[in-house]
């Protein structure tokens, strides 16, 4: 699109989009109730068939690729029949909101913000595709690239099934935009992402009783407390080195889940994990 054109046609996008506030909210509240968390494949489809069903009114060729345990991942087309390369609009419909959630934090807006499961990040963003592809068509503007959304469902748990179906899409692309929230209350733009380690720490101690064998024992539990002590003490260091460099780049985060594995309660843990999970710069 020439800079010609989209000088052209930018208000009209604009006052578009405007005037269908109110109906975008509406779709928006239709996908924040139709919950979604990461580990319901029931749920995940649910939501996927009413998206899909979305996209397909708006013109799109809809595809759904079926998964054993993450819901089915979706991919609608808009060509524009000139043969150019399209720009992919990125994005996923899980959520990190358990099922249920929705009773106690329903859809809502107050002061100008919208509330509820997965509003932000990323159904919004959804929503977003489908009114700038309504916007384009309300102007009669065909002169656009074609333009295919992707939408996995399992990002926020790694992308495992998600992740070799965006890369193949990507490369077929000229561009990709992912509509994932703007960063912090200025709405700032983001324009990379970080990249992220996964580590799994794997002790074995001396499993004894730590009633009449206390002696003899060595806690797996007690040194992985100590392992995730001392992996949390290395990764602030390195954070705060990074900042000195970079202060405006947004924090680092470093979480920790725990597995243990006992054969009792009055026993000597012999064996336990720990998974560290770091974004870097």
């Amino acid at each position: 699109m020439s800079e010609g054109i989209q000088n052209e046609i930018a208000p009209a996008l604009s006052q578009f989009c405007h005037e269908h506030q109110s109906e975008m909210l509406s779709v928006l509240k239709q996908a924040v109730e139709i919950e979604s968390p990461s580990d319901d494949k029931v749920a995940l489809d649910r939501c996927g068939q009413y998206l899909a069903e979305e996209f397909e009114r708006l013109g799109g060729k809809v595809t759904l690729y079926p998964q054993k345990d993450a819901g089915n991942h979706l991919k609608a087309e808009f060509p524009d029949g000139g043969g150019s390369k399209p720009v992919l609009l990125l994005g996923h419909f899980d959520t990190v909101w358990s099922m249920g959630t929705l009773a106690g934090m329903p859809f809502r807006v107050a002061d100008g913000r919208v509330y509820g499961p997965g509003v932000l990040d990323m159904k919004a963003g959804i929503v977003m595709m489908m009114f700038a592809l309504r916007a384009l068509r309300s102007v009669n503007h065909e002169a656009h690239r074609p333009v295919t959304v992707l939408l996995d469902t399992d990002e926020e748990v790694g992308s495992t099934t998600g992740r070799p179906l965006v890369e193949s899409t990507a490369r077929q692309c000229e561009a990709v935009l992912v509509l994932e929230p703007a960063q912090g209350l200025s709405g700032c733009l983001k324009t990379a992402r970080k990249g992220v380690g996964n580590f799994t720490i794997h002790v074995t101690g001396r499993a004894a009783h730590a009633g009449v064998d206390f002696e003899r024992g060595h806690s797996a539990v007690v040194e992985l407390a100590r392992q995730i002590l001392d992996a949390a003490q290395r990764l602030r260091l390195n954070h705060l080195q990074d900042f000195e460099h970079a202060p405006l780049v947004p924090h680092q985060a470093e979480g920790f889940g725990v597995s243990v594995t006992s054969s009792g309660q009055w026993v000597i843990v012999g064996r336990s994990r720990g998974s560290v999970r770091r974004r870097g710069i």
